[in-house]
Parts: structure tokens; C-alpha cells; sequence
């Protein structure tokens, strides 16, 4: 698996969506890519600080070091909105 690959499979390795082989080749690459693990890890907190956020109305939980697209990404999927920003 490639550093893109584990970006593309990142949502459903996250929510426990992938297949069985999918997340062996996945897990698999994050033994061997430390920069895919900081991102893996990254993404983790950025959901975690996106839920608390939205669930008190704290945007500024998010730090400083977390990609503005990552965060809008996440934010758009736990509120049903897709990249446009129109509900889904």
C-alpha cells in the first residue's frame, strides 16, 4: 500500500469499515511509514477535537498543526455535508 492509499482508506480504517485484507495491507504500511502514522494519528485527534467541538460549539479545541482541509473534511462528514457544504 502507498502513502496515498492509506490517505484514501483513512475514513473507513477509522470507523472500522475496511475489509479484513484491506486493513492488513493498511496496518501493514503503517509498520513501515512513520509519516503515515503521525498522519494516521493526526486524523484520530482531529475527529476526536471536531466532535468535542461540535457538540459544544468550541472550534478553537482544534490546535494549531492540524490542516485546515483536514478539519473541514471532518467536519463536513459528521454533520452530513458533503466538500460543497450543502447538506446532504
Amino acid at each position: 500500500m502507498t502513502c496515498r492509499e492509506v490517505n484514501d482508506f483513512l475514513a473507513d480504517y477509522a470507523s472500522g469499515d475496511l475489509l479484513p485484507e484491506v486493513r492488513s495491507r493498511f496496518e501493514a504500511h503503517l509498520l513501515e511509514c512513520p509519516r503515515c502514522v503521525a498522519y494516521v494519528r493526526s486524523y484520530g485527534e482531529a475527529v476526536r477535537l471536531a466532535r468535542a467541538g461540535s457538540e459544544r460549539g468550541l472550534p478553537e479545541l482544534v490546535p494549531d498543526d492540524v490542516p485546515e482541509d483536514l478539519v473541514a473534511a471532518i467536519l463536513d462528514s459528521t454533520i452530513g455535508r458533503g466538500p460543497s457544504g450543502r447538506t446532504s
